[in-house]
């Protein structure tokens, strides 16, 4: 009988020894390539937040000065980032100096190079927009971009997500109160009534970062009453006041003259009330009558002449409304969730998907692409997007503060929003999307 002996030759020895060594070698490599990743991915993201905070400091004008962050790529090697204080890097103030990783490096700046990003108190505009790149030493394909654009923005296109966030601007120059609003002209302008017994209007120049008395309104708004403003093309301003029965005013600001001047009154059946929306579309201006009233009417510029329209839903405290294209939305206020669309081609209303939660006080609505973004008001922080073209509320950012009667939004250009904090406060932001 033979025996028959099992084992392994030297060949088949050889082979699975080398199987096992391009296993391990492979596994090596793959782990040393996600590490690199990683700390590709940190590394940007611990640059952001240093640019972020030199951002912020200057914003608030922290010790009322210039906050920056230099970057240094030396030809020695020695490749660092330091937060600083001053106009100039030269005559700073040093605060925190961070190194790379010595498996990161800058590709921009360029080796022997150095790159200082400064940015403006108030609105924490950089002193030039810029880039700065930084990869792998062993693999320069692993790279990531830091964007630092004109109006301040900090992104990272090439890689991470961005998250759209809020921004808190100087402050009104006085608290607002009930009938505060906010409306915008061009991409550098946005004008604001104060509200209440007030006659008070004001531009914050977006460029400067500050805000500047224009002159007053030809009559208080009216106490407990409201006012509201839209602007038509880039020298006219439309202010509509809401106040006792019989002061239902309507009013235009020439920019460019800097006067305003008495208008055809809304008409009167029983005067304005609170609230009141003020929508412009094209050559044509749409308002409501108030609490009390469902009245619905336009303005057509040309001709001076109010018509009036299929009555409109009651819409009580803390209604708003805005535009996207042949449709006007509008909220119900008096902390209900209805949401209404008024179709300007059939002069009909209709309801649509309810916001999330009852909106009062202070609630209002912006229009930014096909989306309109809404301030619950209140009292609180609530903030969300709502999509026109699948009828779906969502969250977005919750506000920096609470939000009270007189709140306010306005877009400028196509990722803007700046809004008004509301009764009794001065607060003033702005949102930036992404």
């Amino acid at each position: 009988m033979k025996i028959m002996k099992y084992g392994f030759t030297i060949i088949e020895l050889l082979i699975v020894i080398g199987i096992v060594v391009i296993v391990a070698v492979a596994g090596f490599l793959g782990l040393y390539s996600f590490r690199g990743e990683k700390y590709l991915d940190l590394t940007s993201q611990e640059i952001i937040n240093v640019l972020r905070d030199a951002q912020d400091r200057s914003i608030s004008r922290e010790e009322d000065g210039h906050w920056g962050v230099h970057f240094e790529n030396s030809a020695g090697g020695d490749n660092f980032y330091e937060l600083f204080k001053g106009a100039s890097y030269a005559d700073s103030v040093k605060y925190s100096r961070f190194s790379l990783k010595p498996s990161i490096k800058f590709n921009d700046p360029a080796s022997g190079a150095n790159t200082d990003i400064i940015f403006q108190p108030i609105t924490g505009w950089p002193n030039t927009p810029t880039t700065i790149k930084i990869s792998s030493k062993n693999d320069s394909s692993k790279n990531t971009t830091i964007v630092i654009s004109a109006n301040g923005l900090i992104s990272l296109p090439s890689s991470l997500p961005q998250i759209s966030s809020w921004t808190s601007l100087v402050p009104t120059l006085a608290s607002i109160d009930a009938g505060g609003s906010l409306t915008s002209v061009g991409a550098d302008a946005v004008y604001a009534l104060r509200g209440a017994a007030y006659s008070a209007f004001w531009k914050y120049t977006i460029s400067a970062g500050n805000w500047q008395s224009l002159p007053d309104v030809p009559g208080q708004i009216g106490v407990g009453v409201d006012g509201d403003l839209v602007s038509v093309g880039n020298d006219s301003i439309y202010a509509l006041r809401a106040a006792d029965a019989g002061q239902d005013n309507f009013w235009r600001y020439n920019i460019s003259a800097g006067n305003w001047t008495n208008l055809a009154d809304i008409p009167n059946v029983g005067g304005l009330y609170y609230p009141i929306v003020l929508i412009a579309v094209g050559n044509e201006i749409y308002a409501n009558k108030g609490t009390t009233l469902n009245n619905f009417y336009k303005y057509n510029i040309s001709t001076g002449i109010w018509t009036m329209l299929a009555n409109s839903p009651l819409l009580y405290d803390g209604s708003d409304a805005t535009v996207i294209g042949n449709a006007i939305y509008a909220t119900k206020g008096s902390y209900e969730k209805i949401f209404y669309k008024y179709t300007i081609s059939s002069n009909s209303w209709s309801n649509l998907a309810d916001a999330p939660l009852g909106i009062g006080l202070g609630g209002s609505l912006t229009t930014v692409g096909t989306d309109i973004y809404a301030l619950r008001g209140e009292g609180t922080n609530n903030f969300w997007k709502y999509d026109t073209l699948t009828n779906i509320w969502s969250d977005a950012a919750n506000a920096l503060g609470d939000v009270y009667d007189g709140g306010s939004l306005t877009t400028v250009g196509t990722d803007t929003i700046y809004a008004l904090g509301g009764w009794d406060t001065t607060s003033f932001w702005r949102f930036d999307i992404f």
